[in-house]
């Protein structure tokens, strides 16, 4: 049995952690993992103790310090787990995960093959112009240690092949799916959860609350939309959390809004609410899929 690690810098509620837990629990592998301080405690407990490993210097932002501890802990993790495969996620744990991958081909008998998964279009929309340049020079160094790289999208494979990162035969896509309940409720049972009236004109938004995914776009599109009143009972419902939410709250607040953008926070079964809307926005700068 194949034995994989997989290194992602933290789990959160998106798409790459669910891509992970998800492998995790593949039949036919021998899976371990790799992750920073994360929130989705629920799904890491239900996950085999033996087989993964918190790194608390793993974190998202640079830091030369941790990044160093980081480093060191991951190469002792693989030097003890003795993996074919070492699997990395994401910008900060792909940078850190490969380079403990070559650090232990380079120092053991064993090789590992290395495979990284960059989960969505990096390169706009998430780092300013500098730190954006630092990455793309690093990928590019980075691509020649990596043996496969795993794409989203068609799109996501070319923007990397075209910025000499990995090259045609390097390059694999496997698209992402999503797995619909048996039944999914009516628009009226839909509302009766969230206590939304029949004649409101519900408009909605499922994201992480940070920056990329442009929420405060849409705040700022449904403060124009009510200047007009080209919608009557307009309402705007803003469903997940993240990082920005005070802030998203406070600008909510500043634009005399309350009574019409409503944070309905985490949901752990979206798509119970997601038929209460007659509009559904995604105001992204940035998608994975798209």
């Amino acid at each position: 049995m194949k034995k994989i690690l997989h290194i992602i810098t933290r789990l959160e509620k998106g798409g790459s952690s669910k891509n992970v837990i998800y492998s995790m629990n593949l039949y036919g592998f021998d899976s371990y993992l790799i992750y920073g301080p994360s929130n989705l405690q629920e799904e890491i407990y239900n996950l085999n103790k033996e087989k993964i490993f918190e790194i608390k210097n793993l974190q998202r932002e640079i830091s030369i310090f941790k990044d160093i501890k980081a480093l060191y802990e991951i190469f002792l993790i693989i030097r003890k787990i003795k993996p074919d495969i070492v699997h990395s996620h994401t910008s900060k744990a792909g940078i850190l995960g490969r380079m403990a991958a070559l650090i232990y081909n380079l120092t053991q008998a064993d090789k590992v093959v290395v495979v990284h998964t960059p989960h969505g279009h990096l390169f706009y929309g998430y780092y300013g112009k500098l730190k954006t340049t630092l990455f793309k020079y690093l990928e590019f160094l980075f691509s020649f240690i990596t043996d496969y790289f795993i794409a989203l999208t068609e799109g996501e494979k070319k923007e990397n092949i075209s910025a000499s990162i990995g090259n045609e035969n390097k390059w694999i896509v496997i698209h992402s799916g999503i797995d619909f309940p048996g039944h999914i409720i009516n628009k009226i049972e839909s509302r009766k959860k969230i206590k939304i009236d029949n004649d409101v004109f519900a408009i909605g938004c499922v994201a992480r609350l940070e920056r990329v995914k442009g929420i405060e776009i849409l705040i700022r599109a449904a403060y124009e939309m009510e200047k007009t009143r080209k919608i009557n009972k307009a309402k705007y419902f803003i469903i997940g959390d993240g990082k920005d939410k005070e802030k998203l709250k406070k600008l909510v607040i500043d634009l005399n809004l309350s009574d019409k953008i409503i944070f309905l926070g985490q949901v752990d079964n979206v798509f119970e609410i997601l038929p209460s809307f007659d509009i559904y926005v995604q105001p992204s700068l940035n998608e994975a899929m798209g």
